[in-house]
């Protein structure tokens, strides 16, 4: 919608520029729960196989 109504170059490619990179922010932050829970899983499998291994 700001697109629309600012008509000089610089406020214009700003604009464009700022929701850009929202974009992207918002696609990585996305992936960012998959990314974590896959972490988690490895942390607890890494946890119980010292447990086991110090028995």
């Amino acid at each position: 919608m700001l697109i629309i109504f600012v008509n000089k170059p610089t406020w214009r490619a700003s604009a464009i520029t700022t929701i850009a990179m929202m974009v992207v922010i918002l696609l990585i932050d996305g992936t960012a729960h998959n990314r974590i829970d896959a972490y988690n899983k490895q942390l607890k499998l890494a946890d119980k196989e010292t447990r086991n291994s110090l028995n």
